[in-house]
């Protein structure tokens, strides 16, 4: 049913679809996939409100489903019905901090409703619920911006390496916050940690050699 209903979406047969859609639902009630499906079926129909209660319920069935929330999050900014919206992208990015759309939402949204430091304020408060998770901690390094959130991107980049130091996104953050001090040696040392000894990852040698491009050293990078 989930693949019929994608054929007659791809076929603009819309009712058909949102037919399909809802026999997956009859068989399987908690496949938020297949109402993610009719959602969005509902939405290309101009149907915004049906989309969100179907979301609503899928939520309400898959809890802990972080995309689910996030596309019924979108369907109610859709709306205008702002408030509710982050509500829901913020427990989107509480259930999954690796959710790169929910959190682009976030800061997106914040702006538009003259809000810009939403994302800082969700990023803190995660760190804050999951203090031992590398990804919380990497989140507030990356969203924090500004000479004066300096000391406290370099805490969260410290805090994510005393919990896995062999985070590679965590040295290559470290040695972006020493570049932009113009740290330019301390940056291109800290591409190679000695968790590696002495054979860092790729992406931290690709680092070093966009460090020393910036310096202008462009035939050593």
């Amino acid at each position: 049913w989930l693949d019929r209903g994608r054929i007659h979406r791809a076929r603009s047969e819309l009712d058909n679809a949102i037919h399909a859609f809802e026999q997956a639902l009859a068989i399987n009630p908690a496949w938020a996939l297949a109402a993610r499906e009719l959602a969005s079926v509902h939405e290309a129909a101009g149907n915004l409100e049906r989309a969100v209660e179907v979301l609503t319920r899928a939520a309400q069935l898959s809890p802990l489903d972080a995309i689910t929330h996030g596309f019924l999050a979108e369907a109610l900014w859709k709306l205008d019905r702002r408030d509710e919206a982050l509500d829901r992208v913020r427990h989107a990015v509480f259930l999954d901090p690796g959710y790169g759309w929910a959190w682009n939402a976030i800061s997106v949204w914040g702006q538009q409703m003259g809000q810009p430091d939403l994302g800082a304020e969700a990023v803190r408060e995660l760190t804050r619920r999951r203090p031992g998770e590398v990804r919380s901690w990497l989140h507030l390094a990356r969203i924090l911006s500004g000479p004066d959130t300096l000391v406290e991107r370099q805490a969260a980049v410290e805090r994510a390496l005393a919990l896995e130091v062999r985070s590679i996104e965590a040295h290559d953050q470290r040695a972006l916050l020493l570049y932009q001090q113009g740290n330019f040696d301390e940056a291109i040392a800290a591409c190679q940690p000695s968790a590696w000894n002495g054979q860092p990852p790729a992406e931290l040698r690709a680092r070093a050699a966009w460090l020393r491009a910036q310096r202008g050293d462009l035939g050593l990078a």
